[in-house]
């Protein structure tokens, strides 16, 4: 509750209406400043320990991540609803204050932002968050983000840079193992059901729930596992899914129920980015 307050009153703070120069990225900015706002209170007030502040940067990271997986920025079909705002806004506000040219405090930069757009009716986002004031300043990441390559490869570039607030991740965290999880699961709904996505993201289940028709599953079915693996605490369960359709051009679901069903899927179907990421929260904390 006090971080959804957070997350809230965050809102207050910004601009009724501006113009940005990232245009049609509103819902980004804003949801994403309001988020990364709660974290940062959220850090300041000891409301989360750096375990969970860790686990919440690397579920936005990661998300973003997995939501745009091979396709640029602007190509992602869903970054102005649902999710994908919400973890690829708080990801960009990461990336771009961690990058910024001066020792500013990242609220205190963010703040100007929002003043200046607020004052003159425009903004420039990417501008604003790595540089700030600095005479002669251009954005390095953001200014990649809006480009045209694939946005993996922006997040893997800054993550090899010495100071980057998260790095490539060997071992994945919970949230991470719970993100890619209900991710696979969606992209098997969507082959099972005709291109339609509908389920509840429980903590350890995936949950199918009612409106397209599928051919194998049901509202109210509760995904669990995969290939017999645990697929919310396994990081090995993801690739073997992905295994699974490439060879068999199936994969098995186990349910909580402890029953099982497969679905139809191909290589095409079902995909991971060939990176995530780990987020050093000392680095982090101490940056941001």
């Amino acid at each position: 509750m006090r971080g959804f307050v957070a997350h809230e009153i965050s809102h207050l703070l910004q601009p009724a209406s501006w113009d940005d120069k990232w245009k049609d990225d509103r819902a980004m900015i804003s949801e994403g400043g309001a988020e990364f706002l709660r974290w940062r209170t959220s850090a300041a007030l000891g409301w989360r320990d750096h375990e969970a502040l860790k686990g919440e940067l690397e579920k936005a990271v990661n998300g973003c991540v997995v939501a745009a997986n091979r396709k640029s920025w602007r190509q992602v079909a869903d970054r102005q609803w649902g999710s994908t705002p919400y973890a690829c806004g708080m990801a960009f506000h990461a990336l771009g204050l961690a990058s910024r040219a001066n020792d500013k405090p990242a609220t205190l930069m963010l703040r100007d932002y929002y003043g200046m757009a607020q004052r003159s009716g425009k903004g420039d986002f990417a501008q604003a968050l790595e540089c700030g004031t600095a005479v002669g300043c251009q954005p390095r990441w953001l200014s990649r983000v809006t480009g045209d390559e694939p946005l993996a490869n922006v997040m893997a570039a800054y993550a090899r840079t010495p100071a980057a607030v998260f790095k490539p991740a060997e071992k994945w965290g919970a949230a991470t193992t719970a993100l890619v999880a209900h991710a696979l699961v969606a992209q098997l709904m969507r082959a099972d059901c005709g291109g339609a996505v509908s389920m509840y993201n429980e903590p350890d289940v995936a949950r199918i729930a009612g409106g397209p028709s599928c051919k194998a599953l049901r509202p109210g079915m509760g995904v669990v596992g995969a290939e017999g693996r645990a697929l919310f605490s396994e990081q090995a369960a993801a690739q073997a899914v992905i295994n699974a359709c490439s060879a068999n051009h199936k994969a098995t679901l186990r349910l909580e129920d402890g029953g099982n069903v497969d679905i139809a899927c191909d290589a095409a179907t079902v995909s991971l980015p060939t990176e995530l990421y780990t987020v050093d929260i000392d680095t982090a904390l101490k940056r941001l």
